[in-house]
């Protein structure tokens, strides 16, 4: 797979209308995580970036949650974020050892 992109409408917005709901492009890996692919080692690289770049992982975060007001508002701190980044690095939950790792780059 090389590229990735996620499409949403305002739901709220759909519901009060009598017209078609407005679809329109929420991201897409290359443009807003600067991906050159969906690679193993490309993701392997977005997550040690995520560790580092909060500004980066929050942007994730927005566009995970569908840039959904409750959510945003609610935030996403260290535990959340532990929790995001082990769900993309771990197939296998009885298997920390990919989220000890990003625990230990986090300095947790």
């Amino acid at each position: 797979m090389l590229e990735h992109e996620a499409w949403i409408m305002n739901l709220t917005e759909a519901n009060i209308g009598p017209s078609e709901p407005k679809w329109f492009k929420l991201y897409d890996g290359s443009e807003t995580f600067g991906l050159n692919s969906l690679s193993a080692q490309d993701m392997s690289n977005l997550v040690d970036r995520f560790i580092v770049d909060d500004e980066l992982f929050q942007t994730y975060y927005r566009n995970y949650v569908k840039q959904g007001d409750p959510a945003i508002l609610e935030g996403c701190g260290v535990k959340c974020k532990l929790y995001l980044l082990c769900s993309m690095v771990t197939s296998n939950f009885g298997d920390q050892t990919n989220c000890n790792e990003i625990s230990r780059k986090m300095k947790l």
